[in-house]
């Protein structure tokens, strides 16, 4: 009755906040869906009715391949060399250390103790020019060579075969159209790692360290340039793996193992509390609709990687009660080691876990079975030094550099020069700490993300609240030590911030503890909190793009192909295509970005950024206001390009005006997309010829633009020139007024668009622009923005 109440609870707070329900699906976006849904329904009965008994592997082979070309197979293959590679170094590690008597350690527990070893090797390699391309093929293919030692390439083929027949077992046993259904659904999230790497911090620094070994083959811990640039890596070092190895962005290939191995550990573990085979697939689709899922998949934001370390943790806290001394606690010691090296709250989480497997081998040490015999104690003792490197690595470097171990957070109590005293945090996602922000993170998620509302995921609202009540029936109790890392770090990271993404590692556990109420003995409420459990899926799906700003807008397969992501990277992140332009005819350069879009992670030069990433550049470039000043920063930063963004109008005396103005006299402008425009420096002013001259045609009087409609004024014979320069001069009736200037080129439906601000007294305006290749002529046109009129005093325009 409870659980049919919530969706009771559910619908009317949702009629509530919102009375008609948004659609945040694009006409494009659904119709995409669409097309995934009936193309692969048809595939799935073409294989039916053509090969009926190979059909269920046919089927889930299908998807795997779907998704390695949407990838890419060269990430895809680099991204399994690198899991594989982990997989063999945890096993022999393992099973170096300890004699099992057993079978081999598992496969999840080798994973992560392989991850850990080579974040180790990785955190010590990047302070040398040695992070070659072929040394880490090299790394990841020596474990391959234990499988010529006679028995052991039959041993790891005979636990593969174990393994995929424990695989087609389940997979047979489900109903052939449910599984189609189930493998749709569960794609509807995957897809979204086709996106390319848009993201604000991914272009900002998480893919620097790629780039940096890529370019270098060592990383610079420049603090000066991007403050981040000595936090934990290990998220990013995975990908600076995979990257190198592949010649290519491997994000969206290792994010989807990642969520693989995600999917496994909540598999298993819900193996634990003897669900049913259709209760544990319904709970995997549950949180395989989480839109945060949806949305990590496309980003390299550290809380997938963060959560999966917590599932295969908590997984093998349960099983530290059967050995305490095993493979299964070394590894449960990686996996703490991962979480420290992962992000700071990470570290928490590793603490968390530690602490639950000790209070759980103390409760259960009197009956469990006796520690495992070590076979090499020098192993064990290099497999903790290892650990401890992947852990730490990073928080000691970040002191040695900066003499702040957790640089730049908590610089108030460490003080390091490199940054201000100060414990900062995003006062965005201060909303308090109570059950009403609790309530709120579900219908009014935008207060608590980067997203529109209602796309928490709506199963953990009530439900895990319900299952608390089921632990305490019979039997259920003996779970109650896993809720240990997963109610401690959910409440400690809600209470420092609510920030909804911060506290996704916990939510695959929380789908964990949903699973108690399935594990009740009473059918008919087994009934109803499936039917609550799909009507969630339901409402997840529904509102699932607008967890994020480009789902709403971009269909997951129009970023199949890299020539489609290279569109809708222009689309969205047009100053990442501009460093990939200077990539390919200027590496090297020192390129200064707009404060508003630091997106220099990818350059292979130096980056220069103006925000609060770099305190030292910033306070520089803010103290110069004049064009002697701005060319001395220029010259002192050794800049050769700008980028320039229409969208930051900076007041008249400011360090952005003069760089503007500077700009249209001394710099050529090279390329725009979008609205930003690259400039190349030169050391004296450009030769413009005047091409147009308002008073010309007007006499002393200007004009008055009174329409918000764009209003052609004239028509500009450009001729061969490569770029324009245009002077307004201007006044508002409202010190918040705007003119909008366009210049539409007679050769395609692409036309400039800036937004010049004006005042109530009169001011000039500069600025040059590329012009596009081909173009001979362009229509100049005026309207006005958030003012009564604008008086036109002249508008100048030279060509080059």
């Amino acid at each position: 009755m409870l659980a049919a109440a919530s969706v009771v609870g559910i619908l009317a707070a949702l009629s509530r906040y919102s009375p008609a329900l948004p659609l945040y699906w694009s006409f494009d976006a659904a119709q995409d869906l669409a097309a995934w849904i009936s193309g692969w329904l048809a595939l799935a009965l073409a294989l039916r009715l053509c090969t009926p008994l190979l059909a269920r592997p046919l089927i889930v082979a299908s998807l795997g391949g779907y998704l390695a070309f949407g990838v890419g197979l060269d990430a895809a293959l680099s991204t399994a060399a690198l899991f594989v590679s982990a997989l063999l170094y945890g096993r022999g590690l393992l099973a170096l250390a300890f004699r099992t008597d057993d079978g081999s350690p598992g496969w999840s527990a080798s994973i992560f103790v392989g991850l850990a070893l080579l974040l180790a090797m990785l955190g010590l390699a990047i302070h040398a020019p040695i992070n070659y391309r072929h040394i880490y093929w090299a790394v990841l293919a020596l474990p391959a060579l234990a499988l010529l030692r006679p028995g052991n390439a039959a041993k790891l083929r005979q636990e593969l075969g174990n393994r995929l027949t424990a695989a087609a077992k389940i997979v047979d046993g489900m109903p052939y159209w449910g599984l189609v259904v189930l493998l749709a659904l569960l794609a509807i999230s995957a897809r979204y790692a086709f996106f390319p790497t848009v993201g604000y911090d991914d272009n900002a620094h998480h893919l620097r360290l790629w780039t940096e070994l890529a370019l270098h083959q060592r990383y610079s811990f420049d603090v000066l340039t991007q403050v981040w640039e000595v936090a934990p890596l290990s998220v990013a070092g995975l990908h600076a793996i995979a990257s190198l190895c592949a010649g290519e962005d491997a994000r969206a290939a290792l994010n989807l193992a990642l969520l693989l191995l995600l999917y496994i550990q909540v598999w298993s573990t819900l193996f634990h509390f003897r669900l049913g085979q259709l209760d544990r697939l319904l709970l995997l689709l549950a949180l395989g609709s989480t839109p945060m899922l949806a949305s990590l998949l496309s980003t390299l934001q550290a809380e997938l990687f963060l959560a999966t370390l917590m599932a295969c943790g908590t997984r093998l806290t349960m099983q530290i009660r059967k050995k305490w001394a095993s493979a299964d606690a070394l590894a449960l010691l990686a996996i703490a080691a991962l979480c420290a090296a992962t992000k700071l709250p990470g570290a928490v989480a590793g603490v968390l876990l530690i602490g639950t497997a000790v209070v759980q081998a103390a409760r259960t040490s009197a009956g469990s079975a006796p520690p495992a015999a070590l076979r090499y104690p020098s192993f064990l003792v290099l497999a903790i030094g290892m650990f401890a490197v992947a852990a730490l690595g990073s928080y000691v470097n970040a002191w040695i550099v900066t003499g702040n171990p957790v640089f730049p957070l908590y610089n108030g109590i460490f003080k390091s020069p490199y940054f201000e005293a100060v414990n900062f945090s995003d006062q965005r996602w201060n909303q308090g700490f109570s059950l009403q922000s609790y309530w709120n993170v579900f219908f009014k998620t935008s207060a608590f993300n980067e997203s529109k509302d209602f796309v928490a995921g709506f199963q953990y609202l009530f439900l895990p609240a319900l299952a608390l009540l089921a632990l305490t029936r019979d039997g259920a109790c003996k779970v109650l030590i896993v809720l240990i890392p997963l109610f401690g770090f959910g409440i400690i990271m809600f209470y420092m911030t609510q920030y909804w993404r911060y506290v996704f590692p916990v939510l695959p556990m929380a789908t964990v503890l949903i699973g108690l109420l399935l594990a009740q003995d009473l059918p008919r409420s087994i009934l109803t909190i499936r039917a609550v459990i799909l009507a969630c899926v339901g409402l997840n799906f529904y509102f699932l793009p607008g967890i994020s700003w480009v789902f709403d807008r971009t269909s997951p397969q129009q970023a199949y192909t890299a020539a489609r992501r290279d569109v809708i990277a222009n689309r969205y992140n047009a100053p990442k295509q501009l460093t990939a332009y200077l990539n390919d005819r200027y590496a090297g350069a020192t390129v200064l970005y707009p404060a508003s879009a630091p997106f220099g992670a990818t350059l292979r030069g130096k980056p220069v950024y103006t925000n609060w990433y770099a305190p030292v550049h910033a306070a520089a470039f803010d103290a110069a206001r004049d064009s002697d000043a701005i060319v001395a920063f220029l010259k002192q930063e050794r800049i050769a390009f700008v980028i320039w963004s229409t969208f930051d109008n900076y007041p008249a005396g400011s360090a952005g005006w003069a760089l503007r103005e500077y700009l249209s006299r001394t710099a050529y402008p090279v390329l725009r997309l979008d609205n930003y425009t690259l400039y190349r420096l030169t050391d004296t002013d450009l030769a413009y010829r005047r091409i147009f001259d308002l008073l010309d045609q007007t006499g002393e009087k200007g004009t008055i633009v009174e329409s918000e409609q764009p209003k052609p004024l004239a028509t500009l014979a450009i001729d061969r020139a490569t770029s324009l320069r245009y002077r307004v001069t201007s006044r508002c009736d409202s010190p918040k007024g705007r003119m909008i200037l366009t210049l539409r080129w007679n050769t395609s439906d692409d036309a400039y668009y800036r937004l010049v601000p004006c005042d109530t007294t009169e001011s000039d305006f500069t600025e040059a622009l590329p012009v596009p290749v081909g173009v001979t002529h362009a229509e100049l046109q005026l309207a006005r923005q958030d003012t009564a009129q604008v008086v036109v005093t002249n508008v100048k325009i030279d060509s080059h």
